[in-house]
Parts: structure tokens; sequence; C-alpha cells
């Protein structure tokens, strides 16, 4: 009987890095956001947007206020008295006095009252100076709305310019490390100077020195954005590679159809219109000198 084969341990390995790698770009895209997520975000946390549209709400309720001037007013009022008076006491005859009781009275009263001013000018000047309270503070709310979209749009898109330089100044200094590897290589077998190996060594220093800026700025345009949206560790969602463009609808452009077509009658032409040689009249002219008949 044939032993079976079983795939060793360190097999495995390669498979397990690749499921690993594809769990973890699945995750990384699942945690990207896009720009509307973002703004919704931003909306519910930007300080300056919230404080205008506290301020419109306000403007709502006081308007509300200042049209109950206008409205007609009904009170009602309910009142009650009672009135005892105390009878004297009356002699007995035996030297004392009897107590006869007390007398007293309740008096009710009701009234209804409404009133309604038909023209009111202080009324009148406070209704429509709340209703303009109202428009500035919609106009004040319509233009922090907007100032939120670009501020939000701005760090998005300054974070992934930020991510693409990042990416360009690790695969330019890549390239230049194989640039200076090169060039020590062939100094060590005679074939470069040593004015190649430090102008290569020079270029990789460069290119070192913009690689740090590039994660510097990248780092300074996250901490932006995780301000703007009141969270950490924000990752904007990258453009659809490749991107598809709508195709133009636009007719191609043919120079002959610029011009008319139909000739132009002489009679349409105006006074100043340039002729042909071609299109002159070709009737022979008559000697100097005689008459034309």
């Amino acid at each position: 009987m044939a032993a079976e084969r079983r795939p060793s341990p360190t097999s495995r390995l390669p498979r397990v890095t690749l499921l690993a790698a594809a769990l973890a770009f699945v995750a990384g895209a699942a945690q990207a956001q896009s720009l509307q997520e973002l703004y919704d975000a931003a909306r519910a946390y930007d300080a300056t947007f919230l404080a205008a549209r506290a301020v419109a709400d306000s403007a709502q309720y006081r308007y509300g206020q200042a049209q109950a001037l206008a409205r007609p007013s009904v009170g009602l009022g309910v009142g009650a008295t009672r009135n005892e008076v105390d009878l004297p006491a009356i002699p007995n005859g035996q030297g004392g006095s009897v107590n006869t009781g007390w007398q007293g009275n309740t008096v009710a009263t009701a009234g209804l009252n409404a009133k309604y001013a038909i023209f009111n000018r202080p009324n009148a000047g406070s209704i429509e100076q709340a209703r303009l309270g109202v428009d500035v503070a919609q106009s004040d709310l319509d233009t922090a709305e907007q100032d939120l979209i670009v501020r939000v749009a701005q760090a998005y898109f300054d974070v992934l310019a930020a991510k693409d330089t990042l990416s360009t100044s690790s695969a330019n200094k890549a390239a230049i490390a194989e640039q200076l590897a090169s060039a020590k290589r062939n100094f060590e077998v005679g074939t470069a100077t040593i004015t190649d190996t430090r102008e290569a060594q020079a270029r990789y220093d460069l290119a070192t020195a913009q690689e740090l800026a590039a994660d510097n700025d990248l780092r300074v345009k996250r901490v932006t954005l995780d301000q703007l949206v009141g969270r950490v560790g924000v990752e904007p969602r990258p453009l659809a590679v490749p991107v598809a463009l709508p195709p133009s609808r636009r007719r191609p452009w043919n120079p002959g159809s610029a011009w008319p077509k139909a000739p132009i009658p002489p009679s349409a032409r105006p006074s100043w219109a340039w002729t042909s040689p071609r299109s002159r009249s070709t009737a022979p002219r008559a000697p100097a000198g005689r008459p034309s008949t």
C-alpha cells in the first residue's frame, strides 16, 4: 500500500499569506469612506456649520413669536367673592346674651374678552424685521454649507493627492537606489568613477528627503481631514481606475461645412465685396480715342 503524501506545513505558508493579504485589502476597502459619508459626518461635527444652523433655527422661532402679534387674542376671567357678617348677640334677660348666628353672601363673576388689531404699525414692523432675520439667517446657513462642502472636498482630495505624491516619491527612491547600487558595482569593477557614485548617492539622498517631505505632508493632510469630520484614522476612498469618461455628443467639425455651398447671387453681395478676376466681365475694351458702340 502506497504511503499517502501529506503537504508539509511550510507549503501552506504562501496560501495563508495570500489569504491574509486579500482579507487586509478587503478590510481596507470596506473602511474607505466616500466623500458623501465624510460630508455627512462633517455636517454633524463642524462647529461653524452647527452655529449657523442654530442661528437659523432661532430665527425661525423668533419669526413665529412675532407672527403671534397679528393674531387675535381671547381672555377669560372668572372670580368669586364671599362676605360673612356675625349678627349681634341678644340679651336673654338673665344677665347674659344669646348668639343669633351670622349672615353672608357669595358673588361670582365671569368675563370673556377678545381683541384683534386690524392695523398696528409697530407690530407690522416687528413681524417684517423677524422675517428679514429669517432670510439673513438662511443665507448665512447656505454660505456655511457651501463653505463646508469646499473644505471637506479640499481636504478629501488633498489626502488623495498626498498619497499619490508619496507613492511616486517611494517609486522614485527605489529606482534611484537601483542606480546607486549599479554605480557602486561599476566603481568596484573599475568601469565608473567615484564622481558617478557620489552623484548617485546625492540623488538618492535627495529622493529620501523628498519621500520624508511627502510622508509628513500626508500626515498633516490626514490630521486636517480628521479634525474636519471629527473622526480618527479616516481613509478616503480612492478614485475609480480606469476613469470611464462619457462619450462626446459633439459631431466632428468639418472645415468645409462652415462655408455656404450654394453660390451667393451678385444682387445679394454688398457693394464692398471683393470679386475674383475670373468673375469680372471679360468683354473687349474699345481702343483709346474711339467711342464704344
